[in-house]
């Protein structure tokens, strides 16, 4: 069992964002906040994609989420997911273009 703390951004939370924890345990994904749960899904329907270096998506029951763990490599290691450091799009900080310059030398 695995548990993470963050902040989590959902869409249609008018009281903005919230402070979390997201947990992995057999199978299955539970994200609460204090004493209020807030979902519990099969991990294996929830979709979980790295948006910057310190914010996922999760996207589960139909609803996507932003989740912005206090520790994000801890996250993407127990999740299995990468930032891809191809795409044409500019990653914060610039990270993609300092590492074409340095395989290009």
């Amino acid at each position: 069992m695995q548990t993470f703390y963050g902040t989590l951004h959902g869409h249609g939370h008018p009281d903005g964002p919230m402070s979390v924890a997201v947990q992995f345990d057999g199978g299955r994904i539970r994200m609460w906040s204090d004493r209020r749960r807030l979902g519990s899904w099969d991990l294996a329907d929830v979709r979980i994609r790295r948006e910057s270096i310190f914010r996922f998506a999760l996207i589960a029951g139909g609803v996507e989420y932003r989740f912005s763990p206090d520790d994000p490599s801890g996250f993407a290691q127990s999740v299995d997911v990468e930032i891809d450091l191809t795409a044409e799009e500019r990653p914060r900080f610039g990270l993609a273009q300092r590492i074409r310059q340095i395989e290009a030398t």
